[in-house]
């Protein structure tokens, strides 16, 4: 019984760690308003978002944080377009790494909160037209 638990525990997969990471590096002047996710090779998560963004260079930006996180890996941005609200719509595909989301690691590891993500203040920097909301 005890070689069962190890197992399931070693295959959970706890998800609010990515939404810990994406809190973290998502800019004020962007939003996500639909997520999905599929598990892929190595227990990996593939991501896919929509998103909203007051302009072309938060867009940028935030294609920059999503590159420079050491859990993201393949972040692609496509489909920009202005919508009828004058704001940038626009998808969002990622490969989140399986360490991010093992419960066993966190747990080893003594926790989501021993976690430290690059750049966390992210959340409170934006871009230039920060007084633009969306």
């Amino acid at each position: 019984k005890l070689i069962t638990a190890e197992i399931l525990l070693d295959n959970h997969v706890a998800v609010s760690p990515l939404f810990d990471l994406l809190e973290s590096i998502t800019l004020q002047t962007v939003q996500f308003n639909d997520f999905s996710y599929r598990f892929g090779e190595n227990n990996d998560v593939l991501i896919l978002m929509n998103g909203e963004a007051t302009s072309f260079n938060s867009v940028a930006l935030q294609s920059d944080e999503f590159g420079d996180s050491r859990f993201i890996r393949e972040p692609s941005f496509t489909g920009l377009a202005v919508n009828n609200r004058g704001n940038i719509s626009f998808k969002v595909t990622a490969v989140i790494d399986a360490s991010l989301l093992s419960y066993a690691d966190q747990v080893r590891s003594g926790g989501v909160a021993d976690i430290t993500f690059d750049g966390s203040d992210i959340a409170n920097r934006s871009f230039e037209e920060s007084e633009d909301t969306l």
